[in-house]
């Protein structure tokens, strides 16, 4: 079972195996590791691990990105799309996964979504968004949100914007 995190972006903003590499090469993997309530033995040795096999590379269809930190396993694979492709990912979030406008966080999401031009989602397998390939992933997806005028929608959970990425715009009723 696949996991996504998605940016909706109102510019589109290349994606570029090497700025994802400085990107997560510059993070204080660490930190995220702890914050994911990972012991601080298990964290330090998920981080060294990460980083040993951290590698990105173009996806053999060419049509994404892969971000392998696993010595085996699922890369998270990262894709950008724009045009129709884009406004289909962009209608069907309005359409069935946001509420009608009434309180500020899905007004300024549906405003947002209104204007993007460019979708990056990032997808890992449902283990991997339990562990650090969330904190990668999130990383990645703030960044190009930073790049795109974007804002984040984590698991189909929580809306973020990078400016305040620890401040929840909005999260759905469960």
């Amino acid at each position: 079972m696949a996991e996504w995190i998605s940016v909706y972006g109102r510019r589109v903003a290349e994606l570029s195996t090497a700025a994802m590499q400085r990107e997560l090469e510059a993070a204080d993997l660490w930190t995220q590791a702890e914050a994911l309530g990972l012991p601080d033995d298990e964290a330090d040795a998920a981080v060294e691990s990460a980083l040993h096999h951290l590698r990105i590379e173009l996806a053999a269809d060419g049509g994404a990105f892969e971000v392998h930190w696993k010595p085996e396993g699922r890369p998270i694979r990262v894709k950008s799309v724009t045009g129709p492709e884009a406004r289909e990912q962009v209608t069907e979030a309005l359409e069935e996964f946001l509420p009608p406008a009434t309180e500020p966080g899905p007004a300024r999401i549906r405003d947002h979504l209104h204007q993007a031009q460019q979708v990056v989602n990032l997808e890992m397998s449902a283990e991997d968004a339990q562990h650090l390939g969330a904190a990668l992933g999130g990383l990645l997806a703030l960044s190009f949100a930073e790049s795109n005028d974007g804002l984040v929608w984590f698991f189909d959970r929580d809306w973020v914007s990078p400016e305040d990425p620890a401040a929840t715009i909005w999260t759905p009723d469960e």
